[in-house]
């Protein structure tokens, strides 16, 4: 980038060269036509395109969670959606990730605990999914009943074809299973069989206040 001096004022383009005025400042500014073209094709650009394709998959994986979670009705934290696509897109490029199988079996403990909620008081009860069991622990005894709703949605996971993923950002399919303990129930741990498939991901909510990813 250099800077214009003299009488001239140009403004445009002429020939690689771009003229414009920036801060009270004449800029002149080469372009370069093969940049786009490289960032395609060059090999020396490979880790550049990878990393363009991972973001595009887990935008659309985070996104489809958290729009789960907004569906219940609770009012999410603005910045859940960037706390949990941050800790999705680090997944996806580690090295053990096949970039061409992309679901939510292999990010199920990367998303697991996530608050989506506003509230800033402690998640009111442990849920953990192991071993094709919800485990759900309220940890003490309940003083009112607790009404826990378990969200579980169905997506179409990135596909890769053609050189790039093909994603949705919307769950096909949202099941819900209600579960309400009352405070004689409250002691020991809950143990809810679920078959969960690797393109299913769940969110659970406590009282119509609580959100997090299970």
């Amino acid at each position: 980038m250099a800077k214009v001096r003299g009488i001239i004022r140009i403004k445009g383009k002429i020939g690689d060269n771009v003229y414009y005025e920036m801060n009270g400042k004449n800029i002149v500014r080469k372009t370069y036509k093969g940049r786009s073209h490289m960032a395609k094709t060059a090999e020396s650009h490979q880790k550049f395109r990878e990393s363009g394709h991972l973001m595009k998959a887990s935008n659309a994986l985070s996104a489809a969670v958290y729009r789960m979670g907004k569906s219940t009705g609770i009012h999410l934290n603005s910045k859940a959606y960037n706390i949990l696509n941050r800790k999705v897109k680090r997944r996806l490029h580690m090295d053990d990730i096949n970039p061409t199988q992309l679901h939510y079996g292999i990010l199920r403990r990367t998303m697991e605990g996530t608050r989506l909620d506003r509230v800033k008081t402690a998640f009111p009860i442990s849920i953990r999914y192991i071993n094709d069991y919800i485990h759900l622990s309220t940890g003490g005894n309940l003083e009112a009943p607790m009404l826990v709703n378990i969200f579980i949605g169905t997506l179409v996971c990135p596909i890769w074809k053609k050189d790039k993923y093909i994603t949705q950002i919307d769950m096909q399919e949202v099941e819900v299973i209600q579960l309400r303990i009352l405070p004689g129930e409250s002691s020991g741990t809950f143990k809810i069989p679920l078959d969960l498939q690797n393109n299913q991901a769940i969110v659970a909510t406590v009282n119509n206040k609580y959100c997090c990813v299970v």
